[in-house]
Parts: C-alpha cells; structure tokens; sequence
C-alpha cells in the first residue's frame, strides 16, 4: 500500500470537494458542465461528498502511518508500554478506534476470557483504511456508470466525459489497487 498514492488521493478528492462546493459556477465548466444557477445545489452536493471522502481518506491515512511506523502498536504516548502493545478492543464490541485512543485501564484492556476474539489496533486502522476506499469505490463506481448512462443518452460533453467519467474511474482503479495491496499484505501477514 502506497501512503503518498493514498494521500495524494485524498487531497485531490478534499480539492475538488472543496473548490466545488465553494465555487460551483466557476468549477463545473472545468469539468465540462456547464451549470444554472438553480443547479448549483446539485454541484454543492458533489462538493461536499468528495470533500469529507477525502478528509477521512486523509485521516486513516495518517493513523495507518503511525501504526505502520510504530509496529502497530502506539495507541497514545500516554500509555504506558504494556498497555500499548496489547490487543485492545474485543471484536465485535461498540468501541472506536477514537475511544481506544482515551482508554487508561477499562475492562475492553482487561479481558480474562482467553477464547475471545480481539483486534489490534493495527487491525483496526486497517479496517478504517478499507473502509475509506470502498466509500471512494463506491462513489466513483456510481459516478462512472451515471457518465456512461448520460454518454448512451447523449447528453454529456466530450469535456465532461473526461472530467466526470475519467476522473471518477481513475480514483476507481487507484482505490481498486490500494485495496489489493492491502489485502496481499494481509494474506502475507497470516502465512
């Protein structure tokens, strides 16, 4: 898994977002739309979704990053060693990664049944990570199949077949790779 793809992936995605949802009327010609006035909620819309796909994109990014570096296991500094390096949250449970983060002796660090599963925090960040890109998949899946729908119909420029379509399938098929690497690190890791 390539941290600066996925990064640089994020930034875009909170870019476009962000110009978008800021800049409506001025952006969707780039794109090759062009837009009304009363059709700017719609590209607010767009704005905001791929704005906050990249803004969490951007953050397991980063936890994944200190977890990689740390040999995954720094929940916090202020941990004491022991309590860092062990599994912390039973599977299934309620709890976040983000409340794992505030825990300094609760009963998810002190679980006395040998037999119960439990995850990493690795393995939590790891799910966070494949979480983040199967929304971006999924988003640009859709993206890309509206793109080819509006192509059939004839009613999507050559410049928003680039910009839409385009655009949305390359995301697509760095999502796509980012996650079969993950899920090779994954195989290579239980072998």
């Amino acid at each position: 898994m390539s941290s600066l793809t996925l990064k640089t992936l994020s930034i875009l995605r909170m870019l476009v977002g962000s110009s978008t949802l800021l800049l409506p009327r001025q952006i969707a010609p780039v794109f090759g739309i062009p837009i009304s006035p009363e059709a700017t909620i719609i590209a607010r819309l767009f704005g905001i979704r791929d704005f906050v796909l990249g803004a969490y994109l951007w953050k397991v990014v980063r936890d994944w990053d200190a977890t990689r570096g740390n040999g995954g296991h720094t929940v916090t500094s202020n941990l004491p060693t022991d309590i860092q390096q062990r599994p912390l949250i039973p599977k299934g449970s309620t709890a976040t990664i983000g409340q794992a983060d505030k825990i300094t002796g609760s009963s998810l660090l002190e679980s006395t049944d040998p037999s119960a599963q439990i995850q990493t925090i690795t393995t939590i960040r790891r799910n966070n990570l494949c979480t983040a890109l199967w929304l971006g998949l999924a988003c640009d899946g859709v993206d890309v199949a509206s793109s080819i729908v509006c192509t059939i119909e004839g009613n999507l420029s050559d410049m928003a077949k680039i910009g839409v379509g385009a655009g949305a399938a390359l995301f697509s098929a760095i999502a796509a790779q980012q996650l079969r690497r993950l899920k090779r690190e994954v195989e290579a890791e239980e072998t």
